[in-house]
């Protein structure tokens, strides 16, 4: 952020205030720059601006002048409007918010209104407003609308569900975040996941057994509590206070973990537990988890049901009868034709899936719609094909060994395939 710029007795002062009259206006501050001891809700006279610098020139008494940023407060006209506006902002000059994860600044303070900004993940923006009441947005988030100004000087609404809102006199905050950092009040405010969740979202297939396994990090400040949830179990780690072992590492008093801050938004945290030591790199996701799977689910129901959308039977004379449903049961009947791949213990029934992927050469080459994992109830028996549904209304399934879909990913066809055709019964018309 600039300095406050005290300007006595300099040319472009007297530039700025020629031809201003006795004031233009009045400056309400609302923000001071850390290097200043202006109090917030201050009312100062205007005596000139400039466009260019974006910059307003206030009148401080005894023939000083300071230049101030214009987003650092609210401009005028009288003197009455700022001194009602400085009233009613008292309660929010102290209020501060951190962002956990990337959200939108609004111009107004509905959910449908334009977008006028992102908010970064680790930035603080100056409150100086908030709505009435809660209310409830998306049928599912309830919450406050908070009026924001950004450290960049946007200004406009902001919901509250992804801030960390905090008065900065407040000793609750000063425990965990100083005024030069503010890494550890946005890791106890927000959830943490393994850098594998992230990656396997950048990627063009996103597994979801990746995103399902429940790892997490995430703290509870009143109780004085870490915990780190793995797909096996969960860790708690009860401190009795904090330690900042350098200007990006803290330790935790009562326990063996410790944290390590990245500029780049992850954490690095080191523990042992059981006598091992453990280590990895978790970071925050702009959503949550639970919305991420809902996005890749649909996306994995509308392949099903583009295929099977209806309940469809086909018939083989060498490899039986098999019908899909909508609801992903399967029904297989007569396959005793080819039980190197299906022992006959497996039974009749199980469940579809379609959470692997097909990778776009193979897609392309095959020309294939989907890759279906058929798991049989009886023995839990997984065959995995890729299927393709011809013109014809034929049904064609490529039998896929176990070993090349370790990664979730369909990479490459067997030298030899056994491939599967069968021909639609007359249900299906």
């Amino acid at each position: 952020m600039r300095l406050l710029r005290i300007l006595i007795y300099i040319p472009v002062c007297l530039l700025l205030l020629a031809g201003c009259g006795s004031r233009m206006g009045y400056f309400v501050m609302i923000w001071p720059d850390d290097n200043s001891d202006i109090e917030n809700g201050t009312v100062f006279p205007v005596k000139g601006e400039s466009n260019l610098r974006q910059t307003y020139i206030v009148d401080m008494g005894n023939k000083t002048y300071v230049e101030i940023d214009k987003f650092r407060g609210q401009f005028f006209k009288t003197l009455k409007e700022a001194q009602n506006y400085g009233e009613a902002f008292l309660p929010y000059k102290d209020m501060f918010a951190s962002v956990n994860r990337k959200t939108p600044v609004r111009e107004a303070a509905d959910e449908h209104s334009s977008r006028i900004y992102i908010l970064r993940e680790g930035q603080i923006v100056k409150i100086v407003g908030r709505g009435e009441s809660k209310v409830v947005i998306d049928n599912r988030f309830e919450g406050y609308w908070y009026q924001i100004v950004t450290d960049d000087g946007v200004s406009g609404y902001c919901f509250d569900r992804n801030l960390s809102v905090f008065d900065s006199t407040d000793k609750l905050v000063s425990e965990y975040a100083t005024s030069n950092d503010v890494n550890m009040h946005n890791f106890m405010n927000a959830r943490w996941y393994p850098m594998a969740y992230r990656e396997t979202l950048d990627s063009e297939y996103p597994q979801l057994n990746i995103l399902r396994s429940g790892e997490v990090l995430f703290a509870d400040p009143e109780k004085k509590e870490i915990r780190l949830r793995t797909p096996e179990e969960e860790i708690i780690f009860r401190y009795t206070s904090m330690v900042q072992t350098a200007d990006n590492r803290v330790s935790f008093n009562g326990t063996p973990l410790e944290l390590q801050f990245y500029p780049d938004g992850r954490i690095f945290i080191r523990y042992s537990y059981n006598g091992l030591d453990c280590s990895g790199f978790y970071m925050t996701l702009d959503k949550d988890i639970t919305e991420y799977i809902a996005e890749i689910n649909e996306q994995k129901e509308n392949e099903y049901s583009e295929l099977f959308g209806r309940v469809q039977s086909f018939g083989s004379t060498d490899y039986g009868t098999i019908t899909f449903q909508p609801d992903k049961k399967f029904y297989w009947t007569d396959y005793d034709g080819i039980s190197y791949l299906i022992p006959a213990e497996s039974g009749i029934s199980g469940l579809v899936d379609n959470d692997k992927y097909v990778s776009n050469v193979i897609r392309t080459r095959f020309k294939c719609d989907a890759l279906l994992s058929l798991t049989f109830a009886k023995n839990a028996r997984e065959v995995s094909f890729i299927c393709r549904k011809e013109k014809n209304g034929n049904l064609q399934l490529i039998f896929i060994p176990k070993e090349d879909l370790a990664t979730g990913v369909l990479t490459r066809i067997p030298a030899e395939p056994v491939m599967l055709i069968f021909s639609p019964l007359k249900d299906n018309e």
